[in-house]
Parts: C-alpha cells; sequence; structure tokens
C-alpha cells in the first residue's frame, strides 16, 4: 500500500480536533489500520511554537508510525499560508496525499472556541479573533483538495470525509 497522507485543516474551532478523533474511530471500527496525529500538540507551551518549528518533530512520529507498518496517516494542523500547506506537505513526503479544508461560518468557529477555551485565559479573545480571519482564508489555500463544512455533528462530517477518501480509492480495509 502507498504511503497516504490525510491533512484535516482549518482555523482554530473549523472542527479538526473532533473530525481527526471521530474518523480514527471509524477506520478503527473498519479494521483500517492507520495513525492519527495532531500537529498543534507538538507546538503546545510558552511560547507557543510555529508550525515550522514542529515539523522535525512531526517527521519523527511519521517515521516511527512507518517503522511500524503503517501507511495511512490522518494529520491535524491549522496551516495559516500556502508556505505553511507546502512545508507541511514536504515534511510528511506521503506517496499520496489529500489536504481537506474544514469550513465554519467565522462566527461559529469564534464561538466554539470562547466555548472551549478558559475564560480566564489570557488569549481566548485573541485566539477567536484568530479564529474569524482563518475561517475563510485557510478553505481557500492552494493545494487545497476537498473542503468539508463542519455545520453538523462531528460524526457526520467525519462519515462525509470516509465516503470521499473511498471515492478516491484512498482506503484500503
Amino acid at each position: 500500500m502507498p504511503d497516504t497522507a490525510i491533512v484535516i485543516t482549518g482555523g482554530p474551532g473549523a472542527g479538526k480536533s473532533v473530525t481527526i478523533e471521530a474518523l480514527s474511530d471509524l477506520l478503527s471500527e473498519a479494521g483500517i489500520e492507520h495513525g492519527a496525529l495532531e500537529v498543534e500538540q507538538l507546538a503546545w507551551g510558552h511560547p507557543w511554537l510555529a508550525l515550522v518549528d514542529t515539523l522535525p518533530q512531526l517527521q519523527l512520529l511519521l517515521a516511527a508510525q512507518r517503522h511500524r507498518g503503517r501507511r495511512l496517516h490522518l494529520i491535524a494542523a491549522t496551516t495559516e499560508t500556502a508556505e505553511d500547506l507546502d512545508s507541511l506537505m514536504r515534511a510528511i513526503d506521503a506517496d499520496r496525499a489529500l489536504v481537506v479544508a474544514l469550513e465554519a461560518r467565522p462566527e461559529t468557529a469564534a464561538r466554539r472556541v470562547l466555548n472551549r477555551e478558559p475564560e480566564h485565559w489570557a488569549g481566548r479573545e485573541g485566539l477567536a479573533a484568530k479564529a474569524r480571519e482563518l475561517a475563510t482564508t485557510i478553505p481557500a489555500l492552494p493545494r487545497v483538495d476537498v473542503v468539508i463544512t463542519t455545520n453538523r455533528a462531528p460524526l457526520d462530517v467525519a462519515r462525509h470525509l470516509r465516503r470521499v477518501l473511498e471515492e478516491r480509492g484512498l482506503l484500503t480495509p
């Protein structure tokens, strides 16, 4: 099986975390071997690491997955610019890749951020503002293959994405 990456991108509040979790669960239930990684976990801390600073760590994790025989990789990442997305794709270096942008209305994305982040966190309002901005710019990035709106339950979004992957021949049970 060729090495395949499914990159799930979108701004804060677009639904990346809940979608990758739901898709991973669907694939697990179907017996489809895969790995799932959230790049934001590699950036966590203070100061927050830029995407480019997390890519060496991502490459190590992917190498470990490949070493264990995993050939399907689900990767969630916030790619704010075309350069971010290009850098991520070079770091992943998969034989086949599909870039899926999750889309939410700007106010929906901001509301999701405000609902999930603690009220005492100083960066909460700034992240909500960033969510509004990225809600429209990330789905319009070059190299995005599919845009999926997340105005429904995460499991429904994951089911939709799974159908897209099947239609494109990217899943092998």
